[in-house]
């Protein structure tokens, strides 16, 4: 399961509902079960172009490799399935 910000979701998904749908992050398909509200003010955005998944769920699909990577998060390509 992801929710996805509004941007991502107005690009993933423009006109048409997202919840029900599936997007794919790095191969993986997650079923989209919202979206968040439009945060920050103005053109800054990058908040509202990210998905979001359960940190668990994070750790187990994505595994960072190597050292020294505490407190560090993978970075995920998210597509329309």
């Amino acid at each position: 399961m992801i929710v996805l910000g509004n941007e991502l979701l107005k690009t993933l998904f423009p006109g048409r509902p997202a919840v029900g749908a599936f997007v794919l992050l790095n191969g993986v398909r997650f079923e989209v079960i919202g979206s968040m509200p439009h945060l920050g003010r103005g053109d800054n955005n990058w908040l509202n172009m990210r998905g979001y998944i359960p940190f668990q769920v994070m750790a187990t699909y994505f595994p960072l490799k190597g050292e020294n990577h505490q407190n560090s998060f993978p970075l995920l390509s998210i597509s329309r399935a």
